[in-house]
């Protein structure tokens, strides 16, 4: 128990903000909602760019880039095959797109973070571990990454595809 409580007193305050943030995403992707069409490339460029300041923060060489490229490749297959299913309908006059409530973002979300917050903590505590956690890390900004950008492709693709329908910003 006095290691979780280190733990929080060490972790940064923007750590917190971070964490809430998450949890405000995937609980508001628990219910049906409409929003703007360019909205739906936030968390993927937020994901992108973290992903790539982690690569260019850590980089000791080509299979660095290499298993980043993999899991992104990866990553991008399973989210546009996960969101293939996925029902949307939309708006093409006003360029609004309306989502199925779902419980997948949120558990993706707090998955990802509580990895990232693990691997911070193991790298801090247990040096010895962070040749092992160098790799991991990769592994999982590639596929959270490539999740997300495959997801907002699928997207995309299903709201060009589905039939016009007039929509209100929820």
């Amino acid at each position: 128990m006095e290691t979780v409580l280190q733990a929080i007193k060490a972790t940064p305050w923007w750590v917190y903000i971070l964490f809430f943030y998450v949890l405000y995403i995937g609980i508001r992707a628990l219910k049906s909602r409409t929003m703007s069409v360019n909205r739906i490339f936030i968390i993927p460029l937020l994901f992108l760019f973290w992903s790539i300041w982690s690569l260019i923060a850590r980089f000791q060489g080509a299979m660095d880039l290499l298993i980043w490229g993999i899991f992104i490749v990866i990553g991008f297959t399973a989210g546009w095959g996960l969101f293939q299913r996925y029902k949307i309908r939309a708006d093409h006059k006003k360029l609004l797109i309306r989502f199925p409530g779902n419980y997948f973002i949120l558990i993706l979300m707090l998955s990802i973070f509580a990895v990232k917050y693990f691997f911070g903590y193991m790298r801090a505590t247990s040096p010895e571990l962070s040749p092992m956690l160098h790799s991991l890390n990769f592994v999982v900004s590639g596929l959270s990454t490539g999740l997300f950008v495959g997801r907002t492709f699928a997207i995309l693709k299903k709201f060009g595809k589905a039939k016009h329908e007039k929509l209100k910003k929820s």
